[in-house]
Formats: structure tokens, C-alpha cells, sequence
């Protein structure tokens, strides 16, 4: 851990362990499908012009 803050590359959140990194990246996965699932009803409110 000590390598990685002095990196500089230090992560918002680091989960820690097998279980927890599983578990978030299970977490965000559905998440993110969730998120994909409802793309058309995102756009479909987008402003029509461009900038």
C-alpha cells in the first residue's frame, strides 16, 4: 500500500482481499448494465443541437 501512495498513481478506492475486489467488481458490473439497459431512454432527452 505504501508503494502504491507513493506511485502517485493512488486509487480513489482500493478494495483489498480477493472476496472484496470480486465483490465490488460484481457490484459495478451490475451496475453498469443497469446503466447500458436504460441508454435509450438517456438519449432520447439529449438536446438536439450540438456544440
Amino acid at each position: 500500500m505504501i508503494d502504491l501512495v507513493d506511485s502517485g498513481a493512488t486509487p480513489l478506492r482500493l478494495p483489498l482481499g480477493l472476496d472484496t475486489y470480486e465483490d465490488v467488481r460484481a457490484a459495478l458490473t451490475g451496475r453498469l448494465a443497469e446503466h447500458e439497459a436504460h441508454r435509450d431512454v438517456a438519449h432520447s432527452v439529449a438536446a438536439t443541437t450540438a456544440r
